[in-house]
This record gives structure tokens, C-alpha cells and sequence, in this order.
């Protein structure tokens, strides 16, 4: 215990900082140090441009001076000169139009170079994804579950009775439905009690009867003529309607007989 406690109060040892940790130094691609360069020479080009103009401009005064002077040989020597110098600047002009389409160019181009990498590490992950999930084990998966389901449904109703042994006896509805019709009535007050119900032999004839055709409307046998027609008739007639009287009345006792 005093050890430990010497250790502890003792200070602590200071050892040397650790040096700082040298950034890396960034690393220029083609296309930006391209860029780079074309800048630079842009800017250059701007700064001789500014030159060109201010020796025009002075030597604009010159030739001022020594036209009123009365030099008008310097004044034209060095009009001509400004003229060069303008016309120089009209081609930096130029120049600098050309540099910044070049630097456009390349920028665009690098953005697309950077589109394209990233659409390629895009498909190699999908593929990658896809490699890990074909789609043979997709379907076999999916039928899987599909059969899986069909048995639990078939379990399910297996355990409910409604595949194959029923759980308990079968019983009739219309049975049910009429006890508890004779219970509801009975726990009615004031209500008829209710008539017995047919037995089936008189449903069935009943039945039957409802089903046959009705029968006919025209007679089988025609009407007797009555007296007012026999007498419009004549004797003819009323002696016709003897005649077929008697060979009826024959027939009638043949088969009698």
C-alpha cells in the first residue's frame, strides 16, 4: 500500500510531443493541371492586354502634344504606333475567348469523366447486390412461401373441422333455426302456440299436385243443339242428330257389354 501510494505521488513523466502529422500533399490530375496552366496563361494575357491599353492611351497624349507643338511628323509616328497597339489588343481579345472555351472544355469534360466513374462503381454495386440475390433463389423462395401458406391453411382448417374428421356430431340447421323459434315464442307472452307442421308424404303430394298442368278448357264432347237451332235446322237436321244419338247409344252398350 505505501508503494502504491509513493507511485501515485509521484508526477507525472513528461515524455516529447509527437511530431504534427504532415498533410499529404495533393496530387494534380492531367485534366487539372491542365486547367491550371490555361488559367495562368489567361491571367497573363489579361495583364498584357491592361499594358497594351495604357501605351495606348499614353501614346494618344504624346500625339496630342506634338500636334499642338507644331510636330506633326511625331504626332503621326505615334498615332500609327496606338493604332498597332489597339489592333493588338483586339487580338488578345480573341486569344483570351479562345483560352476560356479550351478551360470550359475541360471542366466539362472532367465532370463527365466523373459522371461516368460514378455510374460505373454505381452498376458494379448493383450487380454485386444482384450477385447476392439471383433470381432463381427469388422464385424458389416465393414457392416456398407459397407452400408454406397452403399448409398452414390446411392446418388451420384441419384444427376447425372443416377437413376431414368433424370434431363433433353433424347437426341440422333448419332444426336449429325451429328450436329457437319455439323458444322465442315461448318466451313471448299472448302468442299462439304454433301449428303442427305436414308430415312429408303430404308435402310431396301436394307438391305433385301443384306441378301437373290444369286441365283443359275446350269440352271433349260437343254441346247439344239447342231447340231454337233445331227448329232453324229442319227436319233434316233434327233427323241427323237421331241417327247419331243411336249409333252413339250402340257403342255405349257394346262396350258395356
Amino acid at each position: 500500500m505505501l508503494v502504491e501510494r509513493l507511485i501515485n505521488a509521484l508526477p507525472p513523466v513528461r515524455g516529447k510531443k509527437a511530431p504534427p502529422a504532415q498533410r499529404p500533399t495533393p496530387v494534380l490530375s492531367m485534366q487539372d493541371r491542365a486547367i491550371l496552366d490555361l488559367k495562368l496563361a489567361r491571367d497573363k494575357l489579361k495583364q498584357y492586354q491592361r499594358k497594351m491599353e495604357d501605351e495606348s492611351n499614353l501614346l494618344l497624349a504624346r500625339a496630342q502634344a506634338c500636334h499642338k507643338a507644331g510636330d506633326k511628323r511625331k504626332a503621326v509616328y505615334y498615332m500609327k504606333v496606338k493604332k498597332l497597339k489597339e489592333q493588338k489588343v483586339n487580338d488578345l481579345f480573341g486569344e483570351l475567348l479562345g483560352l476560356e472555351k479550351m478551360i470550359n472544355t475541360i471542366e466539362w469534360a472532367t465532370q463527365n469523366a466523373l459522371v461516368f466513374e460514378a455510374m460505373g462503381r454505381a452498376q458494379a454495386a448493383l450487380e454485386s447486390a444482384q450477385a447476392a440475390l439471383p433470381i432463381e433463389a427469388v422464385d424458389e423462395l416465393l414457392l416456398d412461401v407459397a407452400e408454406g401458406i397452403e399448409n398452414q391453411q390446411a392446418i388451420d382448417d384441419t384444427l376447425s373441422g372443416r377437413v376431414g374428421v368433424p370434431l363433433g356430431p353433424a347437426l341440422d340447421e333448419d332444426a336449429l333455426e325451429a328450436e329457437l323459434a319455439q323458444m322465442e315464442r315461448e318466451m313471448t307472452p299472448g302468442a299462439a302456440p304454433p301449428l303442427p307442421a305436414p308430415p312429408a308424404e303430404e308435402k310431396t303430394v301436394a307438391a305433385t299436385a301443384a306441378a301437373l298442368p290444369a286441365p283443359p278448357t275446350i269440352p271433349i264432347f260437343p254441346a247439344p243443339p239447342s231447340t231454337e237451332e233445331a227448329a232453324a235446322a229442319g227436319p233434316s237436321a233434327i233427323a241427323e242428330s237421331t241417327e247419331e244419338d243411336d249409333e252413339l247409344d250402340r257403342e255405349l252398350a257394346m262396350s258395356a257389354a
